[in-house]
């Protein structure tokens, strides 16, 4: 005998609203080097690699309302609302370059990451040069 479970669309959007929705989300560049911090590691841990100077700043942008994408199955937020949206963090060196290789996310200033993206090798930014990353905030199955 055969069971399968069914998680509802508006199940999936109650929990993606409470854990998303009108929160701050911080996206950060860090040069990890020899630290072994890993997506485990505190948020604290990683706030201390993180870059500085050449005009770096942290992108920041709060979670609008989402939208059920029904291709693929899951509750989609991002900076406009609506499913297949995303919170487009750019980054921008000025007076110097930039050298990193993760990118990790913070929700709501949580003591903990949310995720962690990992450049190998590492990404450089000459003065001038930008670079985007496309986040995108999901619950489903």
């Amino acid at each position: 005998m055969a069971l399968s479970t069914a998680v509802s669309s508006a199940e999936m959007g109650r929990v993606a609203a409470a854990a998303y929705e009108g929160k701050t989300i911080r996206v950060s560049l860090a040069s990890v080097g020899t630290s072994g911090f890993t997506v485990n590691s505190t948020t604290a841990n990683w706030d201390s690699t993180k870059l500085s100077g050449n005009g770096y700043a942290d992108f920041t942008a709060t979670v609008a309302t989402g939208g059920y994408d029904a291709t693929d199955g899951r509750y989609e937020m991002g900076s406009t609302a609506g499913a297949n949206t995303y919170i487009d963090a750019q980054f921008t060196a000025t007076g110097g370059s930039l050298t990193f290789d993760r990118i990790y996310v913070v929700v709501q200033n949580g003591t903990s990451l949310h995720s962690l993206l990992t450049e190998s090798p590492a990404v450089t930014l000459a003065a001038g040069q930008s670079v985007t990353y496309r986040i995108q905030l999901a619950v489903g199955l």
